[in-house]
């Protein structure tokens, strides 16, 4: 016999091998997962779910479907109820895990949720649910279990006296002779002060502790020491310092030296723009300059807890009785030259500024709460109103609700007005963009709460 033959014979026996080798392993591959799959399922059948899990992965390994993963699943949860298991960790990491393989299965996030709610896993549920909207997967069972949950909450154990709202990131704890400062996250930043002004864009704020006045950064490290004779600080922005010394106010620089001339007050520079207090009842807007902007003098100017008068792009103004919105725009050749001017078809009683988008987590939304007729309502930064006044008492809205009163408790309304958490409060402030937010309860302290849901 020649080489060639052999060659060829040779090569013929090594297709045939490999052909019959590749029938053989599907064989084996398919009778493996049957094999387990059919163990698991009379296991299954007398009750030791602890066993049938076992043999279902293992035939998972064989062959991964939704189908099977949704078994395994079920059958965790009957091995956790009958006993057979003391811990839901493989089972959280096999539904979590399902998620992930079959992204774009409904059923997958289904099962998902409906144990987490049934197990009250909030966080987990809350992730589920996160994931589901971020891969555009929806159904009728999902929708279902949103209604469900969107308004639960949890109640934070520390109780305070009083505070300043976020302010980039910040809280500031008001306790007799003792401020603090806390994240967002509610973990603490700063403690033991005697003031804590609110915290700057790029997270530095004005501190005096044991007598040393000082700037200091989000590490807790001082930055500069300032005049120990100033007694409040309205915050650092815009490279100015608004301070306290005495009975006056008086703007100073980053490096200590004072740069403006006194004032009744003075405000915190926000977007270039500063409301100061000349003497009582006589407000004005300067630039960064120290420049008036407007020949006008106010009556009042309405700023909110982080000392700042603008807002939502707007100021609320108060002449002749009435709190009138001021558009505020920029010339974009020169971002120093501010202008504003007044919206003269909309006026109020009385009103708050909205919460700042771009820093308060709005939803987009930037409606202010406003008073007309003992009466409040809601507007938009154009003076559209929104939500008509009918509420004893408002607060703006933020994170796509706002809190409301009847003259009795406060609650929480939606965009179209509707009352959607009836808790009873004494009082109620601003959502952050975590889902936290100060309120307080019968007992007269403030505490946070933390929505669940609030993303979906």
């Amino acid at each position: 016999m020649n080489n060639k033959k052999i060659v060829c014979i040779v090569l013929v026996a090594a297709v045939v091998l490999s052909w019959y080798m590749g029938i053989s392993n599907m064989s084996s591959d398919s009778n493996g997962y049957e094999v387990h799959l059919v163990q698991g399922n009379k296991y299954a059948e007398e009750n030791l779910f602890r066993k049938a899990v076992a043999e279902y992965e293992s035939a998972l390994t064989f062959e991964d479907n939704l189908e099977l993963r949704l078994k395994i699943s079920d059958t965790y949860i009957k091995a956790i109820e009958n006993g057979e298991l003391s811990s839901d960790g493989n089972l959280v990491s096999m539904l979590l895990e399902t998620m992930t393989v079959y992204k774009n299965e409904p059923i997958a996030y289904e099962t998902a949720c409906n144990y987490f709610y049934k197990v009250t896993d909030y966080d987990e549920l809350s992730n589920a649910l996160q994931v589901a909207e971020n891969y555009g997967v929806s159904s009728k069972e999902l929708d279902k279990v949103k209604a469900s949950v969107r308004y639960l909450f949890e109640r934070g154990y520390s109780s305070y006296s009083d505070f300043i709202d976020l302010t980039n990131g910040y809280y500031i704890i008001k306790e007799p002779g003792n401020y603090s400062a806390i994240k967002e996250d509610m973990t603490t930043a700063l403690s033991g002060c005697e003031f804590i002004a609110p915290y700057s864009f790029d997270e530095h704020t004005v501190a005096k502790k044991s007598g040393k006045v000082f700037i200091i950064d989000s590490q807790g490290i001082r930055q500069k020491y300032l005049d120990d004779n100033i007694i409040a600080c309205s915050g650092i922005a815009n490279g100015n310092i608004a301070c306290k010394i005495g009975d006056k106010y008086s703007y100073f620089n980053t490096q200590a030296e004072k740069v403006s001339g006194d004032y009744f007050y003075a405000g915190r520079f926000s977007n270039g723009v500063a409301a100061v207090q000349k003497e009582e009842g006589k407000w004005i807007l300067i630039n960064k300059k120290f420049e008036q902007i407007t020949k006008d003098v106010y009556e009042d100017i309405r700023l909110n807890t982080a000392e700042e008068c603008v807002a939502g792009g707007i100021i609320l103004a108060k002449a002749n009785g009435k709190y009138n919105i001021l558009n505020v725009s920029y010339n974009d050749d020169s971002p120093e030259d501010v202008s504003v001017k007044a919206n003269t078809k909309f006026s109020c009683e009385g009103c708050y500024l909205p919460v700042d988008a771009t820093t308060g987590s709005n939803k987009s939304m930037v409606w202010f709460a406003f008073k007309q007729n003992g009466k409040w309502g809601y507007a938009d930064a154009e003076g559209s109103v929104k939500i008509k006044p009918q509420f004893n008492g408002a607060k703006s809205f933020s994170n796509g609700y706002a809190a409301v009163s009847d003259g009795q408790t406060w609650d929480f309304i939606d965009e179209s007005g509707k009352v959607v958490m009836d808790l009873g409060l004494t009082n109620a402030n601003y959502f952050n963009s975590n889902g936290y937010c100060f309120v307080k309860f019968a007992d007269g302290f403030w505490n946070h709460m933390r929505m669940f849901f609030w993303q979906i």
